[in-house]
């Protein structure tokens, strides 16, 4: 019976062994993503961390003044710090890898050449994985291709759905 204990416990110790070490490969690969669209989206991951600042239209009640939309006073701002567990930071880099964000152009620029109202809004994405770094740019009325816009909103996505996950472990 002691040999048979003595058999599980090794087992057991390996099998640990490997989890841990898969675990500490993951955290060596440091990388950042940081994605801010117009000041009304930011998110940010980094040093395990996911920093997700986001607007929604605020909603006026009757006899209320209805503000220009453009003023930041029409929006409700929230805001989630969440520590991430390695298998949301795997997630996070599966992204960068799926969607070849190391590839894509790094200006996109105004269609209008700065000309529009919706111009004066810029997107940025930024990047960096094992040493690498890299950055894209564009204005509100910006060509882009549908690559990038299905990155973005797949990283939305992501974080999304991070959020609702620490919600309902929260309740």
């Amino acid at each position: 019976m002691k040999k048979v204990s003595v058999i599980l416990i090794l087992v057991a110790s390996f099998f640990l062994a490997v989890f841990l070490n898969a675990d500490a490969q993951v955290a060596k690969e440091s990388f950042s993503i940081h994605y801010n669209h117009a000041g009304l989206r930011t998110i940010e991951v980094k040093e395990g961390q996911l920093h997700y600042v986001w607007h929604s239209s605020r909603i006026f009640g009757e006899g209320e003044p209805q503000v220009m939309r453009q003023d930041m006073k029409t929006y409700d701002r929230y805001e989630a710090h969440i520590w991430l567990t390695q298998q949301d930071l795997v997630v996070f880099q599966n992204w960068i890898a799926e969607y070849n964000v190391f590839k894509i152009n790094t200006a996109y620029p105004s269609a209008s050449g700065n000309k529009s109202f919706a111009a004066a809004f810029t997107t940025s994405l930024s990047v960096a994985q094992e040493g690498k770094a890299h950055s894209v740019s564009w204005a509100g009325d910006s060509v882009i291709p549908v690559g990038l816009k299905k990155a973005v909103e797949k990283l939305t996505r992501i974080c999304e759905e991070t959020l609702k996950t620490r919600r309902k472990e929260n309740q």
